[in-house]
């Protein structure tokens, strides 16, 4: 699977985000990076959906990166794993609403 796509997030902070990071310094660490998709889901369901990871303990789980992911970079890899999973339920709704009503 492709990597998570955790820039995209970044170019719409703006100059700087509200813990005093600056855009630059975040879009490097993106840049760098080496989460992926597989890195914050448990597999996939019978039809390709990702099962969203449960993280216990998030200072470990973000430690588990080579070299360790902010807090930032992993809020934005979730958000882009949301925006998935919004995706994929209005993509089962479309097809839902045009079964025929039984």
């Amino acid at each position: 699977m492709s990597p998570v796509d955790s820039k995209s997030n970044l170019a719409d902070a703006g100059d700087e985000d509200t813990t005093g990071h600056d855009l630059k310094a975040l879009t490097d660490e993106a840049e760098s990076s080496n989460i992926s998709l597989e890195d914050i889901t448990d597999g996939t369901n019978g039809r390709g959906i990702p099962a969203a990871k449960f993280v216990d303990d998030i200072g470990a789980f973000a430690e588990s990166f080579s070299p360790p992911a902010s807090a930032e970079l992993l809020i934005g890899a979730f958000s882009d794993l949301f925006t998935k999973f919004k995706q994929y339920e209005q993509s089962l709704s479309a097809r839902s609403a045009l079964l025929p009503m039984l």
